[in-house]
């Protein structure tokens, strides 16, 4: 799987120490010497990443849905969502408030397009949990198989699922202020108690 996603200019890598690359040789290298490593792609080159509560994504993505916006892929991450920060630390999103025990959902953005997220999320009602962005320099870990089913017959085993795989040549990624809006005004509406459909 490493290789597709590779084949796609996703530089992965499967471990911090290792660089993360995109040539199907060092691809094909590092997972023969290590079958049973992650996939930890690296941010900020091919895509950054919004993660957030799982439920708020849901309704945001249906919301997008409806209004025929397109998305791009989005992973299943059970429990919190953690990912290997700048620096090579293991790193979990910020902010408070609970999960709905769901966990949480993560989409793929356009590179470079989550820089400044503050303004978007100012209408958020205290103690929600707020979405975190994962850019350059850090790695995200990628699901082990395109299928629903998390355990590939051979490989890496991810508890990570893709909830809408990626497809085409080259994904498509939207801009990271398209899933950020939607993710605003989830709460605002739920906790406002208005009816999440537009």
């Amino acid at each position: 799987m490493a290789l597709r996603y590779a084949a796609w200019d996703w530089p992965v890598g499967p471990d911090p120490t290792v660089p993360a690359t995109t040539d199907p040789e060092k691809v094909f290298a590092a997972w023969t010497r290590l079958p049973d490593a992650p996939i930890l792609a690296e941010c900020g080159s091919a895509f950054d990443v919004v993660v957030a509560d799982g439920a708020l994504v849901r309704h945001a993505l249906a919301r997008l849905d409806r209004l025929g916006v397109a998305v791009g892929p989005v992973v299943a991450c059970p429990g919190a969502s953690r990912h290997v920060a700048p620096g090579g630390g293991l790193a979990a999103p910020s902010g408070s408030g609970k999960l709905s025990g769901t966990g949480t959902l993560a989409v793929l953005v356009r590179a470079g397009s989550a820089a400044s997220i503050d303004a978007l999320l100012d209408r958020r009602p205290p103690g929600t949990s707020s979405p975190q962005v994962i850019g350059r320099g850090a790695r995200f870990e990628l699901p082990a198989s395109l299928d629903a089913d998390p355990r590939p017959a051979s490989g890496a085993f991810s508890e990570r699922s893709w909830l809408r795989p990626p497809t085409g040549a080259r994904p498509a990624l939207p801009a990271a202020h398209v899933i950020l809006g939607a993710l605003a005004l989830v709460p605002y509406r739920t906790f406002a108690g208005v009816s999440a459909r537009p």
